[in-house]
């Protein structure tokens, strides 16, 4: 038999003591010599079981132990780990138990935190082996990989080279489009936070190339979490180098198609679209705008007839849009486009003025520009959270978000700038009202002056 007497008994106590853990108080350390010797217990007890059952209690057990202790399973993290390679190669025949494995080691990952990197020669291996469509395990181990993955990423200090020759299959899976696809895109958003530049450098064409395919083509959840990407690389990755696969890949040209056939798009995908489009705008305004001479000339349409239909559809779909953070951020964008010469866009100044007093009457922004409205949605603040239990990519998403330009710049201030620009690109102060401001309806400028008034 394979049991001695005393496994049999210890086996059918793991259920009992699985329900136990829950219970337990870990705000002492007393239980240390206890859980060593628990640990090192449970480790020599599933080398030496062969039943699957049981070895799945066993692990199941282990696992229980791991998501109840968090950082204080530290000390006994190697003698975990030194089990679950050999458990891994004598698993090929029970598609349970590796998920098991997958889970134990997502667990261990998320308690470890940035000590986790420690296991990446053994992790790394497994992810690439089990989110391979190749293999023939691939369809019961994706989902558990693919967490384990995200938890890898979101508790790393630095990109290992491990790490990064991950990138490739993120993409391959991109084009799946699977119920798995916003955890894929989690993972995609993770990796670009972490090495924004390398990722671009690399494989950014074939990203912006896939998303271009994809858009339009999914659910409308699908099309508005592949615009988070790319909102998340439009701010982490520097300009120079996405411009040009911005316009090589198609991608813009599908974001405004959509946006002037927009009976094929739902309402609020739509909503997202704009925005992406705004966030373009402030970091790359004379981008757009030649943009769309170019696309104009492609598509038989003239620039004129092009900024204006994308203008006239922008500002209807602005009502739209309801979070605050992301109405400032296109007022910011309608601010930026005024700094030029162009008619067409001076034909809309008035229209313009119309969304910063919508924007400045809703949000008491503080002095800095800031205002809390603008991060619900987002990550915790740092007075939610206590920021020494933050995950890696949590404070790198905080970062993030603190120098976001919605978050950085006093809205009336940069109104203000731009038309001071604008003046002074179009003859001055006097020319200036002579020729625009004293088209647009004096109740409206009232309006305006009032709220720009600190």
């Amino acid at each position: 038999m394979e049991f001695t007497h005393c496994h049999h008994m210890f086996i059918l106590l793991l259920d009992s003591f699985s329900l136990r853990v829950d219970e337990w108080d870990f705000d002492s350390e007393k239980f240390a010599t206890y859980l060593d010797r628990a640990v090192t217990l449970l480790t020599r007890l599933i080398g030496d079981v062969e039943q699957f059952d049981s070895r799945m209690k066993i692990l199941n057990c282990l696992s229980l132990i791991v998501e109840r202790m968090e950082k204080l399973i530290s000390p006994f993290a190697e003698k975990i780990t030194n089990l679950l390679p050999p458990l891994w190669q004598a698993a090929q025949d029970e598609h349970m138990f590796r998920p098991a494995i997958l889970s134990i080691l997502t667990k261990l990952v998320q308690a470890l935190m940035n000590e986790s990197i420690n296991l990446h020669d053994f992790i790394i291996p497994i992810i690439q082996y089990s989110v391979n469509p190749n293999t023939e395990e691939h369809v019961y181990l994706l989902e558990d990989a693919l967490d384990l993955w995200l938890a890898t990423l979101e508790n790393s200090v630095e990109c290992t080279p491990g790490l990064f020759s991950l990138v490739p299959a993120v993409i391959g899976l991109l084009e799946f489009g699977s119920e798995n696809l916003k955890k894929v895109l989690k993972i995609l958003e993770s990796s670009i936070i972490l090495v924004p530049d390398m990722i671009i450098q690399s494989n950014g064409h074939q990203i912006m190339d896939t998303f271009t395919r994809l858009l339009g083509d999914l659910k409308p959840e699908a099309c508005r979490a592949i615009i988070h990407v790319l909102d998340v690389m439009f701010q982490t990755c520097s300009f120079s180098s996405l411009g040009e696969t911005i316009m090589n890949t198609g991608l813009l040209w599908k974001i405004i198609k959509s946006l002037l056939t927009e009976n094929e798009e739902y309402p609020y995908v739509l909503v997202s679209y704009i925005s992406i489009l705004a966030r373009l705008v402030l970091i790359g305004p004379d981008f757009i705008i030649n943009f769309l001479s170019v696309a104009g000339q492609q598509y038989n349409m003239s620039q004129h007839n092009l900024l204006h239909k994308v203008l006239e559809v922008w500002l209807e779909k602005f009502d739209n849009i309801g979070h605050p953070k992301q109405r400032k951020l296109n007022a910011m964008a309608f601010a930026t486009l005024i700094s030029t010469t162009n008619p067409i866009i001076l034909g809309y100044l008035s229209h313009f003025m119309g969304v910063w007093c919508d924007v400045l009457s809703e949000v008491k922004e503080s002095g800095g520009g800031d205002a809390l409205v603008y991060w619900q949605e987002d990550i915790p603040t740092k007075l939610e959270t206590d920021e020494v239990d933050d995950t890696p990519e949590t404070k790198r998403k905080r970062a993030l978000l603190q120098k976001d330009p919605i978050h950085t710049t006093n809205l009336i201030q940069f109104i203000q700038l731009k038309l001071a620009e604008c003046e002074a690109l179009n003859g001055g102060t006097q020319e200036f009202n002579l020729h625009h401001i004293s088209k647009i309806d004096k109740t409206l400028l009232d309006q305006l002056n009032g709220l720009m008034q600190y």
